[in-house]
């Protein structure tokens, strides 16, 4: 049964992330990710790692990495774009089942967003716990709040042009009684989905900067280095980013 907070829609948009989140990431992580990796002393550990957006990236570099996702048809769209030799597994991220020495955990394009609790945090730190070896680093990101986007009404997000045809997307963002926002999305691309509407929904978490520091200084360590846009800002009122650092 679905928990709200899961990204079960991702399963819906595989086939077309790349057209819709990948291709509305407009700022260097993929690079930054990449340095990051080529620093750690051992293997890196992806979570969330969708459809292979940073992991291509990491192996096609010949760095060793492991890229984990909830979602199967995100997995399947990885496997197709960083070969059949790349190690990819089905994991929440709240269950990890790996008893490995990785030297680096990344957790990009807000990932954490979907941990909504106190426990979900815990979760994630007890897997990682068994996971990473001592001293192993973890890269967490998110993007930074703003507020006035949680109005609860309909906006276009985009239309662009995926396999010779429009692909559009309307986003509507309410703020829930527990202070989480929900996220519907709605699709429309001539000649897929059936000729419906795709739509999907989520439950997402928004932590500014101090929010997300203290949560990781709380369950997973300490919080080194914080990059605002992945260096490209040189703060956080100029940036849609924040990048923590956490050392264990």
């Amino acid at each position: 049964m679905h928990r709200p907070g899961l990204p079960v829609s991702y399963d819906r948009i595989a086939t077309i992330y790349d057209a819709d989140m990948g291709a509305s990431m407009a700022l260097p992580d993929v690079g930054y990710y990449l340095e990051q990796a080529r620093l750690a002393a051992g293997p890196v550990l992806e979570l969330g790692c969708g459809s292979g957006r940073v992991l291509q990236a990491l192996l096609a570099d010949g760095l060793l990495a492991v890229g984990i996702d909830r979602s199967l048809p995100m997995l399947q769209q990885a496997r197709a774009r960083c070969g059949s030799e790349a190690s990819l597994l089905q994991m929440d991220m709240r269950q990890l089942a790996l008893r490995g020495h990785f030297a680096l955990a990344l957790l990009p394009y807000s990932l954490v967003t979907y941990l909504l609790d106190e426990a979900g945090w815990q979760a994630l730190a007890e897997g990682l716990s068994q996971t990473l070896k001592e001293r192993a680093r973890i890269i967490i990101d998110a993007f930074i709040p703003r507020p006035q986007l949680a109005d609860g009404r309909w906006m276009r997000d985009y239309a662009r042009r995926h396999q010779g045809r429009w692909l559009v997307r309307h986003k509507r963002i309410q703020q829930v009684n527990d202070g989480s926002h929900r996220i519907e999305r709605r699709y429309r691309l001539p000649g897929a989905f059936d000729g419906r509407t795709l739509c999907t929904h989520e439950q997402i978490r928004a932590y500014t900067p101090t929010q997300l520091q203290a949560l990781c200084e709380r369950h997973l360590g300490r919080v080194s280095a914080i990059a605002w846009d992945y260096g490209q800002a040189a703060s956080a009122e100029d940036a849609r980013f924040c990048t923590l650092t956490v050392e264990r």
